[in-house]
């Protein structure tokens, strides 16, 4: 009878420390300027498959924002040793898969803060993560990535 409540007990404990511990995360990844991080808390915080929501492309005539439906939009993913790779939601062909040059903090193009910028073919400055969208500010424009589940 005894071990049945221990038992009882350390599941009730353990799904407590899950709950807790989930929520941090989703915390973490609210609202950070990843400017402020360390360039291996934004590798870790990157890494994984992302969803291309919305795209921002700016030129003399202004800009222009184009929003996209995760179930139909490019997946770019994050790989190891800074490499990234970009798929059409199809899963087929691979568009892009490159690994950076260089990763650099320097000021982001249109913030007034730093951002941790890796040199790709377009170099990709990682800024913020604002709600549950990963901004990413490139040379013309801007993308907001989400995370794929």
């Amino acid at each position: 009878m005894n071990s049945s409540k221990l038992n009882f007990l350390i599941i009730i404990l353990s799904l407590l420390c899950f709950v807790h511990c989930k929520k941090d995360d989703d915390k973490r990844l609210h609202n950070v300027a990843l400017g402020s991080k360390s360039v291996n808390e934004v590798r870790a915080i990157i890494r994984g498959d992302w969803f291309i929501v919305r795209g921002t492309v700016c030129g003399f005539a202004g800009c222009q924002t184009g929003y996209y439906d995760p179930n139909n939009a490019d997946i770019i993913s994050f790989l190891q040793h800074d490499t990234l790779k970009q798929t059409a939601h199809s899963g087929t062909p691979v568009y892009r898969y490159e690994k950076a040059d260089s990763v650099k903090l320097i000021p982001s193009f249109y913030l007034n803060e730093s951002a941790w910028t890796f040199y790709y073919s377009t170099p990709l400055a990682f800024t913020k993560i604002q709600n549950d969208t990963l901004v990413v500010e490139t040379g013309y424009g801007e993308m907001g990535l989400i995370r794929k589940k």
